[in-house]
């Protein structure tokens, strides 16, 4: 709602690589004790300044990392969703893609860069309240093609250093490579796969 209205509001996980069990334990420990857990607490700041700071912002567009994990998947459907449509399909076109962020539950995909990046600031009206925030083609296609900021590379290594999102091939999954294979069969008009074959990015153990 917050962001809804046009107010800078982030929520994130804090640890994403904990398992909820340690998460719950460390929060009824002591202060001493929190204080000899070995937390890199260093980092986890810098993660959360990453988030809070925006990666782009000028020529209209205020984009920054996504903030959690939720938003990454309400990304790919969104992508799935635009891609599917006409204008989506016109601005897509057909792309050539490696990374691909995997959503357990519908087992759909969605190209890691797109799913790695947001437009928190932003208002709208009632009706598309659902999808404030959320990268759109439109942008995307634009900053793709005119702003090296707005980086393939840095979006998959904040999915996996910062979200807790784990990169794994094909073989080492291979009901998800399963699920992509169907999935792909219904997307190639948008979507190639890179010469060097396909990686998926799949959210850590307690999300699923």
């Amino acid at each position: 709602m917050l962001r809804h209205v046009g107010i800078s509001a982030f929520q994130t996980v804090l640890l994403p690589d904990v398992e909820p069990a340690e998460i719950k334990r460390l929060n009824h420990s002591s202060l001493d004790s929190l204080r000899s857990s070995g937390l890199d607490v260093p980092s986890e700041l810098s993660r959360v300044f990453q988030i809070v700071e925006p990666l782009i912002d000028d020529d209209g567009h205020r984009v920054h990392f996504v903030s959690e994990l939720f938003d990454v998947i309400r990304n790919l459907h969104r992508w799935n969703s635009e891609v599917d449509t006409a204008d989506g399909a016109a601005l897509w076109k057909r792309r050539t893609v490696t990374y691909f962020v995997f959503d357990p539950v519908s087992k759909l995909f969605a190209p890691s860069k797109y799913c790695a990046y947001v437009m928190p600031v932003r208002s709208g009206p009632i009706g598309s309240a659902s999808a404030t925030g959320l990268m759109n083609l439109q942008t995307y296609c634009k900053l793709d093609e005119t702003d090296r900021r707005f980086d393939g590379n840095r979006a998959r290594t904040h999915l996996t250093n910062n979200l807790g999102m784990k990169l794994v091939t094909p073989a080492e999954m291979p009901a998800v490579a399963s699920a992509f294979d169907e999935w792909l069969s219904m997307h190639n008009a948008s979507t190639k796969v890179h010469s060097t074959g396909c990686k998926f990015l799949i959210p850590p153990t307690w999300y699923r």
